[in-house]
């Protein structure tokens, strides 16, 4: 089956107030309606990135974003890589997907996009049986 990935700029999910501020009730719901159609997709994998966002949330809204797994139904099953540039010596990528993985969520974080996309599409399954074979054959 072919391995579907879905591309998400910041700017469609985060939303901000008049003041400039994250309305983080709106990103949130926003964030889990990305992920509820993906999660509709088989062999659905989603990309975030957020280079460009200028957003400061704290560690409770990032925590709180990540919990939007937990709440699907259908649950998310595929891969989410969030591709950021930290501006400060906090990465909220790196919690986000931590606490994530915690959870038993596939989800990483990248500073580097071609990373990011490597890490999302699996191994082609012909290629790992020659590799097996080769292992097996010099043994």
């Amino acid at each position: 089956m072919a391995t579907r990935i879905n591309v998400i700029p910041a700017s469609e999910f985060i939303v901000a107030t008049g003041h400039g501020e994250v309305d983080f009730g709106e990103t949130r719901a926003h964030f889990m309606k990305i992920m509820k159609a993906a999660a509709l997709v088989p062999s659905a994998h989603v990309l975030v990135d957020v280079r460009e966002a200028t957003s400061q949330m704290a560690p409770f809204e990032v925590y709180s974003l990540m919990t939007v797994f937990g709440e699907m139904e259908p649950p998310f099953s595929g891969r989410l890589a969030i591709v950021n540039r930290p501006k400060h010596d906090f990465d909220r990528a790196e919690f986000f997907s931590l606490a994530a993985r915690v959870q038993g969520f596939q989800v990483a974080a990248f500073q580097d996009y071609e990373e990011a996309i490597h890490w999302l599409y699996p191994p082609h399954p012909l290629d790992t049986e020659i590799i097996r074979l080769t292992d097996v054959k010099a043994k």
